[in-house]
């Protein structure tokens, strides 16, 4: 899935393995720039049946996608390492992987 092809408002919930394949986190990215790949990322902590996350931690700014992963920038595929970098002040910072995606859930923005 191509953040390019969201729009802006609409929230990506990702849930990511951990090492050894076991459980790990989910991430809900609300898109600001999807031309871009510019996410608004927090750790949910629960999410109800109705898709409404419980945030566990700060959000961030960050851009989706690496130029060395061999996908397109800003895409996120299942069963592929999800890679983020620093947006905005710090885009130099180096890339993030946050772990392999198991799940995605998109929702529009009100739409």
């Amino acid at each position: 899935m191509r953040v390019s092809s969201r729009q802006a408002g609409d929230r990506i919930i990702v849930w990511l393995s951990g090492s050894g394949g076991c459980t790990g986190s989910c991430l809900a990215l609300d898109v600001i720039d999807p031309a871009a790949g510019e996410v608004i990322a927090t750790a949910v902590a629960s999410l109800a049946a109705n898709g409404t996350a419980r945030i566990a931690g700060p959000p961030r700014r960050l851009t989706v996608g690496d130029s060395t992963s061999g996908l397109p920038g800003t895409t996120i595929s299942r069963g592929a390492p999800l890679i983020v970098r620093a947006a905005g002040l710090a885009p130099a910072a180096g890339s993030e992987p946050q772990g392999v995606v198991t799940a995605i859930l998109v929702q529009t923005g009100g739409r």
